[in-house]
């Protein structure tokens, strides 16, 4: 939505007339949303949730095949469960860390 709007605002522009009231909407609009998202972070935390779900997949598909730090391990369930929680608690870290940041951002 924020690149379409943004891409219809110079043509409301250029075309004129009552577009220029167009214009001003859209220019609003895309400033409110655009301040959404980077308020949100929606998209930097979708990011970091598709990259440890990625990272989990490949390590079940290790644990299932037997393959890289399973091969050979005396308790590859217990191995599987310590690699995939520290993983997860990561990201959990990762997250708690940057709501503390953004909080004290916006507090100073």
């Amino acid at each position: 939505l924020v690149i379409i709007l943004s891409a219809i605002t110079p043509i409301a522009i250029l075309v004129g007339g009552i577009f220029n009231s167009l214009a001003v909407v859209t220019s609003a609009v895309v400033a409110i949303f655009t301040s959404i998202l980077g308020a949100f972070k929606y998209h930097e935390n979708w990011v970091g949730y598709r990259t440890t779900c990625e990272t989990l997949k490949k390590e079940y598909y290790y644990y299932q095949m037997k393959a890289n730090v399973y091969k050979g391990a005396s308790d590859p369930e217990t191995l599987f469960v310590e690699r995939a929680e520290e993983m997860i608690s990561r990201e959990n870290t990762l997250w708690v860390n940057t709501q503390k940041y953004e909080k004290k951002r916006r507090d100073a």
